[in-house]
């Protein structure tokens, strides 16, 4: 009886891991674009080698590739050249004209020279170009506090991706190097002992619950591990390949 209820657990198991792949691939197709037909096939080992890089030295990129961060950095450019427009709006426009004229068949031929001042406002109208400077350094100042309040929520992000890979990297090792071996050791043992009659069943049982939760909690603990792996890269707006390519070719591109 013990033996069938575990068989029927394990049904019921299986029918809930069906449903959720197809819920997945469904989910994958059309997040790709693609029909719902279409499948995924077998997939392999999907845990990838990321370097231990610390934050002082992924902060750089980051700084530089991080989407939204650019999106705010142009942000303040834009309200920056705004203000400088607004300023020049506030210079008067000088003109200077020269100018000959050829009288026909008289001598009296001349220059004439002008010089223009043109003021961009009345002086009843000056305070509302003030206002209009003071208005854009607000914005200059609004689109700066956005851009450090992005900077920080991007390297708490780093910070928490880089610290969640390092973390489940020791977890992934613990599971590879002792406890899925420790497991299957203890299995192979409690099968002998079973096999000649020194334990009875359940333990045998406990002993295959035991290997099969190591198993399924090395998983969850990849998983886990490229779930940071796609932090970082969002954080930083860069794949681990070019990321890594720029780590070990730092070239430092000036700004214009």
């Amino acid at each position: 009886l013990k033996a069938q209820t575990e068989l029927a657990s394990l049904i019921q198991k299986g029918i809930g891991l069906e449903q959720d792949r197809i819920t997945t691939e469904a989910m994958l197709n059309r997040t790709l674009g693609r029909s719902g037909e279409e499948g995924f096939g077998e997939i392999g080992e999907i845990k990838s080698d990321i370097p231990d890089w610390s934050y002082s030295q992924v902060w750089p990129v980051a700084k530089d590739n991080n989407p939204d961060l650019l999106m705010e950095e142009r942000k303040v450019e834009m309200n920056q050249a705004e203000l400088q427009f607004a300023k020049a709006d506030l210079l008067p426009d000088f003109m200077v004209r020269g100018m000959y004229k050829d009288m026909e068949n008289t001598p009296d031929d001349f220059w004439a020279l002008m010089v223009g001042v043109t003021l961009p406002f009345a002086p009843w109208s000056a305070g509302n170009y003030g206002n209009k400077v003071k208005e854009n350094r607000l914005y200059v100042g609004k689109a700066q506090a956005g851009y450090s309040a992005m900077e920080n929520m991007v390297s708490a992000e780093l910070r928490s991706a880089l610290s969640k890979i390092s973390a489940e990297k020791q977890l992934i090792a613990i599971y590879e190097n002792t406890l899925i071996p420790q497991a299957e050791q203890t299995l192979g043992s409690t099968l002998a002992a079973y096999r000649s009659g020194k334990t009875d069943f359940l333990m045998t049982l406990d002993g295959y619950r035991m290997q099969l939760m190591a198993h399924e909690d090395y998983e969850m603990a990849v998983m886990e591990y490229m779930s940071a792996q796609a932090g970082l890269e969002k954080a930083v707006g860069l794949g681990i390949p070019e990321l890594a390519k720029k780590l070990s070719n730092p070239v430092q591109e000036k700004k214009p």
